[in-house]
């Protein structure tokens, strides 16, 4: 609680306005206030220039959360809200590091690393530590490794317990897939693109898991409910809970405002980890919730468009219909023609699918003549949308919507009906009829966001049906893209939407991982750091002299020598020849005008001889004599093991050779590797018994 003086200050230095700002020389000894975090700046400057600084700031105390992040919502949701209210009037201050840990609560371990063999070391490096630790270790584990770095090269296991956890660490380390693990290579400045789907991602069931156990789910779902419930008269949680007396998820009027809702509700739960969109796109019904993530309408105009656009909607019940085709729109286009001012292409959906709509009539007779050439498949809906057949609504729609206003906005929205980016003021009431009645140009909005930055396109919908197609769109484009969803049919809990995260932030998106792990049950733990992969670096300029092979002779890869020779009863000879033009750096070290080899490279050549001998730990080396490399020239060195003795200790020497014959230059003694904190053999008397001066 108190900051040392500054040592050694007699006055502070004129360079600096020290009257204008908060900033002091501490001359004495400060008691850090307790009024507010401490804080405070080290900087260290090293002698090579070499200079670090950093700011630390001190971890507040924390007691216990006092707003639940769980439970059911209750039958009012009136109620729900009035109490959420009150909790927050009632000063509760619970941040995101204090939410309470659910029953059940995943196992979150995020992995990174610069390389991806990198990677796979560092989750077995986790595997083997994770298998002996307490389960409390395991939990606090995932909230330490959340702090660190994230490299390019990523991997997040969400395991349901230790035995999960396991086989996802084993499976990262392998390469393989695992149903508990993403992993993917960051993109470069990934910029997070929200998509919003029309109809057909609907489910019964879907998102319930999430209402029960995410505040900031079940919050914006209440809201939504709350502005939607004057125009559709019915509750959105009774019908994604199916109580008794609300209308099932049937039928346009039902599915798109109940859609609208989850869809909203789960891009306040991407944002609420860190991940804001750059920019929205929509597609057909989906342009709604993405005008009001975005903020171009406020909550209440969007619930207006949507219920009231799809219950006008249902006077065009079976005036049409609508058909899936894997062909391009231009191809689809032609084969339309018999069937001009019936058929149109409603939905430009990828490079080889589009949609078409119509009469029903009319899509059997087109149906009928594609045949087996063409895959088609019928949309489960009874009117023509995007076609000219929506027209007779466009009066109601214009008295219905009138008095929607757009506001400005700083996300990007961009158009499936413009098919590029427009300005929020053109989302008047008359947009919204346009976005029914003309086609969706949702390849070309596609395409629009890849223009600019790496697009991440996260599909905001209970399950993914667009990802597909903003994939092909990108790949034929060439354009560098990723593609995440957030839910999927029959998975619409937490785990799943860890998993979304965990695809998201293994594509290069910014995930605040605090705000999704439990807290930690102790406050510290040490799992394995980096793994580092060491290898040994030689400069570039280094010309191998040749490197004769046969005879007994063997090559050696290092640099400064390049023959190897086993002698007969276990002993070794290496050769080579240096110079400072073949290793230029041996040339740096230069003595009164001559080049004398560094003591480093002794003990490096007789390192490379205990390679050889397994002999890996060099216990004494003496240089002798120095060893001159000759200007422009090259000098021929020998090193030599001896046989082992009883201790399994080996004599080594390194030689020159010299016009008067060979001169002995260093010696010492190789042993094998010991384990760790084995004494020297001399540790205990020095000098040594028989040392000579």
């Amino acid at each position: 609680g108190v900051l040392p003086p500054t040592l050694h200050v007699t006055e502070p230095t004129p360079h600096v306005d020290w009257d204008s700002g908060g900033v002091r020389v501490a001359t004495g000894p400060v008691e850090f206030p307790g009024d507010r975090p401490a804080r405070t700046g080290v900087s260290s400057f090293g002698v090579s220039g070499t200079n670090a600084h950093i700011v630390l700031e001190g971890v507040p105390a924390t007691g216990p959360a006092t707003v639940p992040a769980t439970g059911p919502v209750t039958d009012s949701v009136t109620d729900s809200v009035t109490d959420a209210v009150a909790g927050l009037a009632a000063g509760s201050t619970a941040g995101p590091d204090e939410r309470p840990a659910a029953s059940g609560e995943p196992l979150v371990w995020t992995v990174s690393a610069k390389t991806d063999t990198a990677l796979r070391a560092q989750a077995e490096r986790l595997r083997r530590y994770a298998d002996g630790a307490s389960d409390d270790d395991l939990r606090a584990t995932g909230r330490t490794l959340a702090h660190r770095t994230a490299f390019a090269y990523r991997a997040v296991v969400v395991a349901a317990d230790r035995a999960e956890l396991l086989d996802a660490l084993a499976a990262v380390a392998e390469g393989a897939p695992h149903a508990a693990a993403v992993q993917g290579e960051a993109l470069p400045a990934a910029r997070p693109v929200f998509v919003f789907p029309g109809q057909g991602s609907q489910w019964e069931g879907m998102a319930v898991d999430l209402l029960d156990t995410s505040e900031v789910f079940r919050t914006r779902l209440l809201s939504c409910d709350e502005a939607l419930r004057p125009h559709t008269g019915w509750s959105v949680v009774d019908v994604l809970r199916g109580r008794d007396g609300a209308p099932a998820l049937e039928g346009t009027d039902v599915i798109q405002p109940v859609l609208f809702a989850v869809m909203v509700s789960l891009a306040e739960l991407w944002r609420s980890h860190g991940v804001d969109p750059a920019a929205v796109v929509g597609h057909s019904q989906g342009e709604i919730a993405a005008a009001c993530v975005a903020g171009a309408l406020t909550l209440s105009d969007a619930a207006k468009v949507v219920a009231l656009r799809s219950r006008a909607l249902i006077r065009l019940s079976g005036t049409g219909g609508m058909l899936a085709v894997a062909l391009p729109a231009a191809d689809t286009r032609e084969r339309l023609e018999p069937w001009e001012g019936r058929l149109w292409v409603a939905v430009h959906s990828g490079p080889a699918s589009c949609v078409v709509a119509g009469e029903a009539a009319a899509l059997d007779e087109f149906t009928a003549a594609c045949g087996e050439a063409v895959r088609v498949r019928r949309i489960a809906v009874d009117y023509a949308s995007h076609t000219p057949l929506v027209e007779p609504i466009a009066d109601e729609l214009a008295a219905v919507l009138d008095g929607v206003r757009p506001h400005d906005t700083g996300i990007a929205f961009c158009s499936s009906l413009a098919g590029r980016f427009v300005e929020p003021s053109r989302l008047t009431s008359g947009y919204w009829y346009d976005n029914l009645r003309n086609p969706v140009l949702f390849d070309e909005a596609i395409r629009a966001c890849g223009g600019t930055g790496t697009p991440l396109f996260v599909e905001v919908s209970p399950h993914p049906v667009l990802g597909a197609d903003a994939d092909e769109i990108c790949h034929a484009e060439g354009v560098t893209a990723g593609v995440c969803a957030s839910l999927r049919r029959g998975a619409g809990d937490w785990p799943r939407f860890l998993l979304a995260l965990a695809h998201a932030w293994a594509l290069g998106a910014d995930v605040d991982w605090f705000t999704a792990l439990a807290p930690a049950p102790r406050p510290a733990v040490d799992p394995p750091t980096y793994a580092f992969e060491r290898r040994r670096y030689w400069l570039g300029d280094h010309e191998p002299v040749g490197r004769p092979t046969g005879a007994g002779i063997d090559g050696s890869a290092h640099p400064l020598l390049s023959a190897v020779v086993s002698v007969a009863g276990d002993a070794y000879v290496l050769s080579g020849q240096l110079s400072a033009r073949s290793a230029s750096w041996l040339g740096d070290h230069a003595v009164e005008g001559g080049v004398l080899l560094p003591g480093t490279a002794f003990a490096e050549l007789a390192l490379e001889g205990g390679t050889h001998a397994d002999c890996g730990r060099l216990d004494e080396l003496v240089i002798e004599a120095p060893l001159t490399l000759p200007e422009g020239g090259s000098v021929t060195v020998q090193v030599t093991v001896d046989r082992p003795d009883d201790e399994r200790r080996r004599a080594v020497a390194v030689h020159s050779r010299t016009p008067d014959g060979w001169l002995r230059h260093a010696s010492g003694t190789l042993s094998a590797d010991v384990p760790a904190g084995t004494p020297c053999p001399w540790a205990s008397q020095w000098p040594p018994v028989g040392a000579e001066p």
